[in-house]
């Protein structure tokens, strides 16, 4: 039975317990303040906030979602890794989180149609011209050159994320941003190759996994963010991500990341959680994340086939101590 302190190795790299610090944006209300600067620059208090957090006993921290293009900047204050003068501030992020016995890893991003206007030069872009929200700009469709470039400036982040010590690369394949709106049927009305079918509407995003795996290589694992809830309502269905999560570990995926709006919440009409149905589906690690902020749900998660690591973010917020708080408390599931 699984329990939070259990190790696991993965591909060869070894993670220390199943706990998880998972990427959050600096739009957070629980960010502390002197975290969010206004540039995005890696100063001493952003590097603190992810050492404190290792320190702790984290076996994994993702850094925050992390920008690959100017114009995929979603926020005016997020990091980025757009060129190779970044690689420096962030690798002393990666550094401090490795001196504590913890694995680094980080998440690489395009905003897409969720960008900034502020941040990203003014036009959003997105896989058709169908805007996220009522609130938001309609995003101009992206081509397929276009495509190819951003596809590009994954690769390329891929190589500064290893450059910069990272160890475990995270696609944001989730939460309505470039790579996860293509998904949606409602939001993605092209007909090429992008556009359609669910294979097609994927391509774009299994081609970035299966180009940055080729990147990272054994320097690396790559791992995809990927979500249901933000698209349920657009006919994206359950047997959809199952099928995404499939395509994702045959281009190369080793850990799949899954974002939930209930860890253990089950399925409509079924005795599973989604954790429950991607685990018997893929045969990757499947980090879980989703109101587990209690330990105890974070064990029953793990005991119960759930996950293969949990993911606490707003706990770790509140509590830089979470990790050793909950080691030491939780009591073993007889699930």
């Amino acid at each position: 039975m699984l329990e939070l302190t259990s190790p696991i190795c993965v591909a060869g790299l070894s993670f220390r317990n199943r706990i998880v610090m998972p990427p959050m944006v600096r739009m957070s209300p629980l960010m502390p303040p002197e975290v969010v600067g206004v540039d995005g620059s890696v100063t001493p208090a952003v590097v603190e906030h992810y050492r404190l957090r290792a320190a702790a006993g984290t076996s994994l921290i993702i850094v925050e979602a992390t920008c690959v293009d100017p114009t995929g900047r979603a926020w005016c204050n997020g990091l980025n890794l757009t060129d190779d003068t970044h690689i420096e501030g962030m690798a002393r992020i990666a550094e401090a989180i490795s001196a504590e016995g913890c694995v680094p890893g980080i998440q690489l991003v395009h905003g897409g149609p969720q960008c900034d206007p502020a941040a990203c030069g003014g036009v959003t872009f997105g896989p058709s011209r169908v805007a996220p929200s009522k609130s938001a700009q309609r995003p101009r469709a992206v081509t397929p050159d276009e495509i190819a470039a951003i596809t590009d400036r994954f690769t390329a982040a891929a190589r500064r994320s290893v450059a910069a010590g990272y160890r475990l690369l995270d696609v944001h394949g989730a939460h309505g941003y470039l790579l996860d709106s293509f998904l949606s049927p409602v939001r993605n009305t092209r007909d090429d190759e992008y556009g359609g079918t669910p294979e097609n509407r994927r391509r774009f995003m299994c081609d970035v996994v299966r180009r940055m795996a080729m990147e990272a290589g054994d320097a690396a694992l790559t791992a995809c963010r990927i979500s249901l809830f933000n698209k349920l309502a657009d006919g994206f269905t359950p047997a959809d991500l199952l099928d995404l999560a499939a395509a994702l570990v045959q281009s190369g995926a080793q850990v799949i990341d899954l974002s939930t709006d209930g860890a253990l919440k089950p399925l409509p009409g079924s005795d599973q959680t989604l954790g429950q149905a991607l685990r018997a589906h893929v045969r990757a690690p499947v980090i879980l994340a989703g109101e587990l902020q209690d330990p105890q749900n974070a064990q029953a998660a793990l005991a119960g086939g759930h996950a293969d690591f949990v993911a606490v973010g707003r706990g770790m917020l509140w509590d830089a101590a979470w990790a050793s708080t909950a080691a030491s408390s939780v009591t073993p599931s007889q699930d």
